[in-house]
């Protein structure tokens, strides 16, 4: 749309609105970006009867961009359906061994005696700290038998199950001191 402001500018020249359309690309997940393309509503020299057939055809462009951007948007997502990668590629060989790409080994089975024990001692530490937390609608004897053995060593406990999954963990990516990479 061309306008004239002489009052303002100073000078009888029109000045070239331009309509700017706003595109958003989803990449999944929550990732949006934006891309603003920038067109214009007619040329500078165009004369001021040409200005609303000029603006017609600039919002028709521009809609007409909008509209193939989001069907290549949704041909890309059509092609990716059912298709999603995870970024990280996990190696284990509890893994393997569950899903039988690999038969048993040494590392394998103590792997999964190491994450089963991990497993029941998280199981052992809810219980107590279930029971910690509700001491106090339970009757007087088991409330101090509570505070007296389960409260003391509710924190050494959890010390230790810090620290040894921590190690698994330091273990399984291989960034323990003078550990290779697992392959």
């Amino acid at each position: 749309m061309l306008l004239r402001h002489p009052q303002i500018l100073g000078t009888h020249r029109p000045l070239v609105r331009r309509q700017v359309a706003v595109a958003a690309v989803n990449k999944g997940f929550g990732a949006a970006e934006s891309k603003q393309v920038a067109e214009p509503a007619a040329a500078t020299a165009a004369p001021a009867a040409d200005a609303a057939g000029a603006a017609e055809q600039a919002s028709a462009a521009a809609s007409q961009s909008k509209e193939d951007e989001i069907e290549a948007l949704l041909r890309r997502r059509k092609n990716r359906k059912g298709k999603v990668e995870p970024k990280v590629k996990v190696e284990s060989a509890v893994v393997d061994m569950a899903t039988g790409k690999t038969p048993a080994n040494a590392v394998g089975e103590a792997e999964g005696r190491v994450l089963q024990a991990l497993a029941g001692f998280f199981g052992v530490l809810l219980t107590e700290g279930l029971l910690l937390a509700g001491a106090g609608f339970l009757p007087a004897e088991a409330d101090s038998f509570i505070q007296d053995y389960l409260y003391p060593s509710f924190s050494p406990q959890m010390l230790l199950f810090l620290g040894m999954s921590s190690a698994y963990g330091l273990w399984k990516t291989g960034k323990l001191p003078g550990q290779q990479q697992m392959k």
